[in-house]
């Protein structure tokens, strides 16, 4: 009995021999292909591959893997050294969106001048993902540095990259951006040269005024408004007969600024285009014209601000009576009817006292 039961035992040990030789390779196989298919999955997140369906024990040790990487992004948040911040930009090019979006935030919230050499590194990553989140940190500490390599930037092949290093450019508020700036207010995205626009309004160089003015006429409305605000903000005079021109144009928002920026400049030649545009379709740009006519101070606008006190726009009509009373130092309310004989009087008294004009 002995013997056949050492005789059976043998059997087994030579029948399954080959089996527990090959066990560790089967394991590595499933390792591998579950790897493939979690590259597969974390591809079809950002719409490069097809999603498919994983075993429920493959799921829980991505899980895991998952969980590990998200509590290492933490541990590197707010450190600046070469190694954390490379580690992070690594893990902006991870699988999963949750290690992706948590480690692109913490890179953003780099404010350390220490961290501005390796993410001018990862402006050459491979991930499009990373090249945004150094870009941005790169504009929120505002280190000299980082201006050539964000120049460069602009002509990243990602469109988002390029808004991004325009508007980080602006941050920084370095002068040799400037032509590399004017240079993309053409480029072939409106975000991108809506972001350009801006950016030079932030450095506020009187050389770009000529091509913010050549931007008024873009085909998209956000450029040609972000376009309004950056001549707004240099202050220059030959802005001024295009922004009264913009007071025409088809897109409100386009008006609403382009009313606002002509009050900032405070030229007279605004006075009459303000005027007129208090009786615009929209009720916004009314209201930002009887605003900053309230700012000019030009007595001009008296009887049209009178008028607008019937206005259909109850902020309209409590924006005209401020205005008036700026302007006037008269109170009258809102009352249209009390404001007109206040101003006739005021008229009759300055024609007798010789002056010519109300006061």
């Amino acid at each position: 009995m002995d013997e056949d039961k050492k005789s059976l035992a043998s059997r087994l040990r030579r029948g399954l021999g080959p089996f527990i030789i090959l066990l560790p390779l089967v394991v590595l196989a499933v390792l591998v292909f579950a790897g493939i298919l979690y590259v597969r999955q974390g591809a079809s997140e950002s719409g490069e591959g097809t999603k498919f369906p994983l075993p429920g024990f493959v799921r829980r040790w991505q899980e895991r893997r998952v969980q590990a990487r998200l509590k290492e992004v933490e541990r590197l948040r707010g450190k600046t050294d070469a190694e954390a911040v490379k580690r992070l930009i690594r893990l902006c090019r991870d699988g999963d969106a949750r290690v992706r979006g948590a480690a692109a935030g913490s890179v953003r919230e780099i404010k350390d001048p220490r961290g501005v050499k390796p993410l001018i590194a990862a402006l050459k990553d491979g991930h499009a993902g990373a090249r945004q989140a150094a870009v941005w940190a790169l504009g929120t500490i505002k280190d000299a540095r980082a201006v050539e390599p964000l120049i460069g930037a602009l002509k990243d092949s990602d469109r988002e990259v390029r808004a991004l290093s325009a508007q980080s450019l602006g941050h920084i508020n370095d002068r040799r951006a400037v032509e590399p700036l004017i240079v993309t207010l053409k480029d072939c995205d409106g975000d991108v040269r809506e972001a350009a626009a801006w950016a030079l309004g932030s450095i506020k160089d009187p050389c770009a005024v000529e091509p913010l003015v050549a931007a008024l006429r873009d085909s998209d409305g956000d450029v040609r408004q972000a376009a309004v605000w950056a001549l707004a903000s240099i202050k220059d005079p030959r802005a001024v007969e295009p922004l009264i021109a913009a007071l025409k144009d088809s897109d409100k928002n386009v008006r609403c600024a382009a009313a606002w920026s002509l009050g900032e400049i405070g030229d007279p030649r605004a006075v009459q285009p303000l005027i007129a545009a208090l009786k615009d379709s929209s009720a916004g740009v009314r209201w930002r014209a009887a605003s900053w006519l309230s700012q000019i101070k030009d007595r001009r606008a008296v009887e049209p601000l009178i008028a607008a006190l019937e206005d259909s726009d109850r902020g309209v009509r409590s924006q005209a009576a401020a205005a008036l009373r700026a302007i006037t130092s008269g109170d009258c309310g809102g009352d249209p009817e009390e404001w007109r004989k206040w101003w006739d009087e005021q008229k009759q008294r300055s024609a007798a006292s010789g002056q010519g004009s109300a006061p």
